[in-house]
């Protein structure tokens, strides 16, 4: 071959190096969860452990906790792939940050309503008269005024009082209704042999979006191949974990060895309404509910309109059960 050939066979290379710099040179992809270590990943774990390395790809799990915004870590670039509650993606988006939903872990929220036993609590009716715990800016908050304002619940009769994680005020009874989470408040508050009455907003038709796995548009569109993996992969994840949650268990206690291993199992058993997916399948959510959740999240003044389907991209979850 000429030297002149050799040349331009070189250069070429090299520009489609350069033209292909946003896209990953290598199969390595990490996801940034939204808090500590719990049941709730258990599909990421397990995926990572058992099934990354047969999809051709090396799968990082890195916690959050107080303090550590996925959202801002993976419009930064630091990770290429985050978890975050729906709403909250919709309103970085709406601040310019153009990220997509890949897939939803969660088919609707897992935020119930909870009172102590001796309380009357069984419909929307019963929030008035009462005082509600509320954490501002938490990812319950949306779900407790979008349930209020779909079941016609007058809000000048709740009072609301702000609280945080812990349960005291509750037990306490310095306020009456708590917004918690059925695989975290609920365990813990059974652990202390409390006894509650508890409203979940999807038994009476309020179902809203819960967390997703997202990225932004930029990593999706030059990593279309090495973002398929990743779905392939958690899903398997969640796969296995539903048929074998004392295993998932076991590798979630490998992964962070501060956690209850049987704590997280009995958290699991608590889940799993809300893990399973739409029509049970994992990462599904039903894509004809989507519009009248958003609007509940634009009436309770999170987001300014509803123009989320720019913001969903379930094609990778769709292949893969036509897979």
């Amino acid at each position: 071959m000429k030297k002149s050939t050799l040349l331009l066979a070189s250069l070429f290379i090299i520009l489609q190096s350069c033209n292909n710099s946003g896209a990953s040179n290598n199969r390595k992809i990490s996801l940034r969860f939204d808090w500590t270590t719990n049941m709730s990943f258990f599909g990421d774990i397990v995926g990572m452990n058992d099934f990354a390395k047969s999809n051709n790809i090396e799968m990082k799990c890195l916690q959050a906790g107080e303090g550590v915004d996925p959202v801002k870590l993976i419009i930064a670039g630091s990770d290429q792939i985050g978890i975050t509650t729906f709403d909250k993606l919709l309103a970085a988006n709406e601040k310019g940050a153009d990220l997509v939903t890949l897939g939803f872990i969660n088919n609707a929220s897992p935020t119930v309503f909870l009172t102590l036993q001796n309380e009357k609590f069984s419909k929307p009716t019963d929030f008035e008269g009462k005082s509600v715990g509320i954490m501002p800016g938490g990812s319950t908050e949306f779900v407790y005024r979008g349930f209020l304002k779909k079941t016609g619940v007058d809000l000048s009769k709740v009072k609301e009082i702000p609280a945080g994680f812990d349960l005291t005020g509750f037990i306490n009874k310095i306020y009456d209704v708590k917004l918690a989470f059925i695989y975290v408040e609920n365990v813990a508050l059974d652990e202390q042999g409390v006894k509650y009455n508890m409203i979940e907003p999807r038994k009476f038709g309020v179902v809203f979006p819960g967390r997703v796995y997202f990225a932004k548009r930029e990593f999706v569109e030059k990593n279309r191949e090495l973002v398929q993996l990743f779905i392939n992969t958690v899903i398997e994840g969640w796969t296995k974990s539903f048929k074998d949650p004392d295993n998932a268990a076991k590798e979630l206690k490998a992964y962070d060895k501060s956690i209850d291993e049987k704590r997280e199992r009995t958290s699991f058993n608590k889940g799993i309404p809300y893990f399973n997916g739409y029509n049970n399948q994992f990462l599904m959510v039903d894509e004809s509910k989507l519009e009248e959740m958003v609007t509940l999240v634009k009436d309770v003044g999170l987001i300014k309109n509803v123009n989320y389907k720019n913001a969903v991209d379930l094609s990778f979850v769709k292949k893969y059960y036509r897979k």
